[in-house]
């Protein structure tokens, strides 16, 4: 770690070595503008919500966490400059203008949803890596005692869990102002560098199948990003029961079971027994990542060659080949792809959750915080775009089971991804039934 002064201020600046996540993300970035690693979610708001409380206790969090501060300069030594300060807001001009661009209000909006289309595309706008903030609160004002927060952030400071903790601690400052300040200090993100995952010959038979029609999916590709379509489902009661009834009856995590589904629907609609996915895995393995805000997740891989439909055995592989990415050093897939020589492997992400996961937001005192779903209209201008031919996203809860796929139009016909949803809930229900003669 140096420090170096802040050209023309007050402020020392304090470089950290970019992590390997952070190297990559930039490299596959190529610049420092970017919307691609943004995340945003929006909450509706009822009841009186004191602004000035709460951008109060949004000083302090960043004061608190150093990579919430933090910036990308362009010049290739490749570190990460960070507002060194002992607490925000400060008498510091160029402190209190890191502040006021995190924090945004408005007022005068005729409903949540205009509040809500507005707030997304002011939080979402890009963001300039190399001069931050790489955090953004919008406050939109609807009435009195109703309002919308938009809360987007860059993954290169932080990922979903880090946002539950930010909103943990906005709370606790809107709260009580001096109690957060009084709290025990919070872990900083920059860990220790981990050693490389040797010794896992198990990580070689998994990547050294063929994988053929996997490949020719990374292959259909062909540029880092193209044009996305989005195909969301919801399936009624029936799914979501299938789904815990069968994690209930293996002894299991709804997860595996709808990661079994997965491959199986795969294998059918691609036309080959083996097939591999990436899976979003938080990297937070220790008490001190726990309470760090920052960007640890990362992806692991979970694949088979599938000789009969998706049963308990291939339940019980693919959690033992979960419980050994747990257990290894945390690795960014990127450089573990590239070690096993399987770059092309990652075509297709899968993730799946409670819906109460997501969590309410931050619970503001004397407010009901409630997060906003609905899809929000793409800026004026923009089209969307994806990196991967399929990312699908399920959701659950006793009610309902969503599934949403966002796949790469230039690689993946609509039709493909309308045939993997509905084979997806016919092996759930074949994972749920139990064999004749079996209880």
């Amino acid at each position: 770690m140096m420090t170096t002064p802040a050209p023309g201020g007050t402020s020392t600046l304090t470089r950290h070595p970019l992590t390997e996540q952070q190297r990559t993300m930039l490299a596959f970035i190529g610049g420092r503008r970017d919307t691609y690693y943004l995340l945003s979610e929006a909450f509706r708001l009822t009841g009186p919500v004191d602004p000035a409380r709460l951008r109060a206790a949004l000083g302090l969090v960043l004061s608190r966490h150093q990579v919430l501060r933090s910036v990308f300069p362009q010049e290739g030594d490749h570190c990460a400059l960070v507002f060194d300060r002992s607490g925000l807001p400060t008498e510091a001009s160029e402190a209190e203008a890191f502040e006021a661009e995190t924090f945004e209000q408005e007022a005068g909006f005729p409903s949540v949803a205009a509040a809500a289309r507005a707030g997304l595309d002011r939080a979402t706008r890009p963001m300039e890596l190399d001069r931050g903030p790489l955090l953004r609160v919008w406050l939109g004002r609807v009435s009195p005692t109703e309002s919308v927060l938009v809360v987007a952030g860059h993954h290169l400071v932080v990922d979903r869990w880090g946002f539950r903790l930010l909103y943990r601690e906005l709370a606790h400052g809107y709260r009580d102002l001096a109690g957060l300040a009084a709290s025990a200090a919070p872990p900083q993100y920059w860990p220790p560098t981990t050693g490389p995952d040797r010794g896992h010959p198990d990580r070689a038979e998994l990547f050294g199948r063929d994988y053929r029609a996997v490949r020719a999916l990374s292959r259909a590709a062909s540029t880092p990003r193209g044009p996305a379509g989005v195909h969301r489902k919801r399936f009624g009661g029936e799914p979501a029961r299938l789904l815990t009834t069968a994690a209930a009856r293996l002894s299991v995590t709804p997860y595996l079971i709808g990661l079994a589904a997965l491959l199986g629907a795969l294998s059918e609609v691609l036309g080959d027994p083996e097939v591999i996915v990436g899976t979003s895995f938080s990297g937070r393995t220790d008490s001190r990542s726990l309470r760090a805000m920052g960007y640890f997740s990362t992806s692991v891989f979970l694949g088979a060659r599938l000789t009969v439909p998706p049963g308990p055995a291939l339940v019980r592989e693919l959690e033992r080949q979960l419980a050994d990415w747990r257990l290894s050093p945390r690795r960014q897939w990127e450089g573990l792809l590239a070690e096993h020589r399987a770059e092309d492997l990652f075509p297709v992400k899968f993730g799946l959750e409670p819906a109460e996961a997501a969590g309410p937001g931050p619970d503001l005192d004397g407010v009901v915080v409630e997060r906003i779903d609905e899809p929000v209209a793409e800026p004026a201008g923009t089209a969307p775009t994806a990196r991967r031919p399929l990312d699908i996203d399920v959701e659950y809860d006793r009610d309902a089971l969503w599934i949403a796929t966002t796949y790469r139009t230039d690689a993946v016909p609509p039709a493909l991804v309308e045939d993997l949803t509905e084979r997806f809930a016919e092996h759930l229900r074949r994972l749920a039934t139990p064999p004749v003669g079996q209880p």
